[in-house]
């Protein structure tokens, strides 16, 4: 891809900022979500950037879940008829940025940052049409 992402992901969510793992994956989450033809990145890019940059939390991951078989999984929803891609928020947001996810769980956690490890507890928490609802976004309890 050979684009630089980092102006356009991981703004501060909640007073907390992204430690430097997490502007790895999101980095990476923009790369996906430009190479599939969205403008923004969803839940669904932030999850296919944790695993295509391996690591924590993936090697936990991998011992309960094939990981490819979650990443084809993820790919077929989005390859899918019913797929909608991130819409963004209401206020305007630059191409390229991603969706931030886990400071609600951070700051319920105490800790002054977020990382890869909030932004999945986030995700396993969150009804899957929360992000699409347009009502609450995955940075707000």
């Amino acid at each position: 891809m050979g684009r630089n992402y980092a102006g356009h992901v991981g703004q501060a969510c909640d007073g907390l900022s992204p430690n430097p793992h997490y502007y790895v994956i999101l980095g990476r989450a923009a790369e996906i979500a430009f190479a599939a033809g969205s403008r923004i990145g969803g839940a669904e890019h932030l999850f296919l950037g944790i695993i295509h940059e391996g690591g924590w939390p993936v090697s936990v991951i991998s011992r309960l879940v094939d990981v490819e078989r979650a990443e084809a999984a993820v790919l077929a929803i989005m390859n899918g008829p019913g797929y909608t891609p991130p819409a963004g928020r209401r206020v305007p947001v630059p191409t390229h940025y991603v969706e931030p996810w886990g400071a609600d769980i951070a700051a319920e956690m105490g800790d002054s940052y977020i990382d890869v490890a909030h932004a999945l507890l986030a995700m396993i928490r969150a009804p899957a049409v929360r992000s699409r609802a347009g009502t609450r976004w995955p940075c707000r309890s």
